[in-house]
Formats: structure tokens, C-alpha cells, sequence
């Protein structure tokens, strides 16, 4: 493979592929090499603020929580969930969809009440029928019924359903 080819889009999204099939085969090892060489290609193609980067730090992040490495994927999911945010802001599907992968690194890092209050944030800025709400929503249930939240953890207050969809117009 020449020069130029490895450092093609069509490149990074093979690599990205062929790295996410050996994580469905459970060979996350082997995973992460595809998906670290994915991101280092799109980081050079199109810089640290582009989707396609934060997607790639994003699924780098994921491999190393399926690793059990918490600590290494929240640094990388951080990282992606910044960069959405800068980008597309909070509304946005892939952002929703990061911050619930932060939040559950959070979680299986031991910090479920940071995970806890991520998901809130969120969820006080979605509309109800947002594509994610239902999943981020379920996530924080999860949470609250584990019983793992800290004692005198304070929930902050909910905005009822008129005020969540008068904020949607």
C-alpha cells in the first residue's frame, strides 16, 4: 500500500471496521491496534475538531472500557464528547449518544455519581422525543436503582414535561 493510500479517509474507515469486527469477536486487543491506527490517520487527515476524529477517539475510548481499562477510555471518550459539544453542540444525536458513553465509562470507573449527573445534564436539555432521550433516560435509571450513588446524594430537580417541550419550540 502506497504512501498516499494509507493516509486516505477510505483507509481510517477500513481500519475503524476491521478493528470493530475483531471487538464483536471479542479479540479487543487486536481491536484497538485497527481503531488506534484509524484515529491516528484522521487526526492527521482533519485535526482534533472534526466529527470523524471525535467519532475515532470515541470507539479508541470504548475498546479500552471493553479492555477494563476505565481510567484510558474515559480520557478517550472525554476527549470526543469536547469536541462534539464544540462542534454540533448538546442537542445534537452523536453528542447524546457520547455523553451516554461517557457516563457509562463514569459508572464502571466507580464514579456513578459523576455518570449520574452527566446523564441529568443531558436529560434536562433534551426533548423528551430526542432520538437518545429514551436510552440516556433508561441509563440514569439504572443508576438510581443499582443503590451504588453515594449517601446524601442530592438528585437535582426535574423540569416537568410543559416546561421540557416549551424549551424544544
Amino acid at each position: 500500500m502506497g504512501r498516499d493510500a494509507e493516509r486516505h479517509p477510505d483507509t481510517a474507515a477500513a481500519f475503524n471496521n476491521v478493528g470493530t469486527t475483531y471487538g464483536e469477536l471479542g479479540d479487543h486487543q487486536r481491536a484497538l491496534e485497527y481503531q488506534e491506527k484509524a484515529l491516528a490517520i484522521r487526526q492527521e487527515l482533519f485535526g482534533e475538531r472534526h466529527p470523524d476524529t471525535a467519532a475515532a477517539f470515541n470507539n479508541v475510548g470504548l475498546t479500552h472500557g471493553a479492555l477494563g481499562d476505565h481510567q484510558r477510555a474515559l480520557e478517550y471518550q472525554e476527549k470526543a464528547l469536547a469536541i462534539l459539544r464544540e462542534l454540533f453542540g448538546d442537542l445534537h444525536p452523536a453528542t447524546a449518544l457520547c455523553a451516554d458513553n461517557v457516563a457509562r465509562s463514569l459508572a464502571n470507573a466507580g464514579r456513578r455519581d459523576d455518570a449520574f449527573q452527566l446523564l441529568e445534564e443531558f436529560l434536562h436539555k433534551l426533548p423528551t422525543d430526542h432520538r437518545h432521550y429514551t436510552q440516556l433516560s433508561r441509563h440514569r435509571q439504572q443508576l438510581l436503582s443499582s443503590g451504588l450513588l453515594r449517601r446524601g446524594f442530592r438528585q437535582p430537580p426535574r423540569h416537568s414535561q410543559s416546561q421540557r417541550r416549551k424549551k424544544k419550540k
